[in-house]
C-alpha cells in the first residue's frame, strides 16, 4: 500500500522527468546533425583552399631579364598573408574566396601582387 501511494504521488513527476529527457534527447541528435554538417562543410572549404593552394604553388612566375624582386615579393607577401590567417584565425571561406581571386588573375601579374597586398591591409586593419 505505502508504495503504491509513493508511486502514485511520484508519477507525474517521473512522466514529466521522462518527457523532458526524451526532449533533451532530441535536442542532441539536432544539435549532433547540425555539428556534423557545420563539420563536413569545413572539411569542404578546407578541401578548396588545400586545391587552390596547391594551384598556386604550382604556378611558375616569370620575372624577365633575371629580375627575382617581384616573384620574392610575391612570395614575402604570400607567406606574411598565411601567418595573417592562422593568427587571426580567418574563416576558411574567405581564406578559399582571396585564394580563388588570386586564381583567376595568375600567373603573377601586378594585379595578383595588388590583391594580397590588399587582404594584407583588411586583415590588419581588423
Amino acid at each position: 500500500q505505502l508504495t503504491a501511494k509513493y508511486e502514485a504521488g511520484f508519477a507525474p513527476l517521473l512522466q514529466q522527468a521522462d518527457i523532458k529527457y526524451t526532449e533533451a534527447k532530441e535536442q542532441t541528435r539536432s544539435l549532433e546533425d547540425q555539428i556534423a554538417e557545420k563539420e563536413a562543410a569545413i572539411q569542404r572549404e578546407e578541401d578548396e583552399i588545400a586545391d587552390l593552394q596547391r594551384t598556386i604553388d604550382g604556378l611558375s612566375f616569370k620575372a624577365e631579364d633575371g629580375d627575382d624582386r617581384e616573384a620574392e615579393a610575391l612570395a614575402s607577401a604570400r607567406n606574411e598573408l598565411e601567418r595573417l590567417w592562422v593568427e587571426m584565425n580567418v574563416d576558411p571561406s574567405e581564406i578559399a574566396q582571396f585564394l580563388s581571386d588570386i586564381d583567376m588573375n595568375a600567373p603573377y601579374c601586378e594585379e595578383v601582387y595588388d590583391l594580397y597586398k590588399q587582404e594584407e591591409a583588411r586583415l590588419r586593419a581588423k
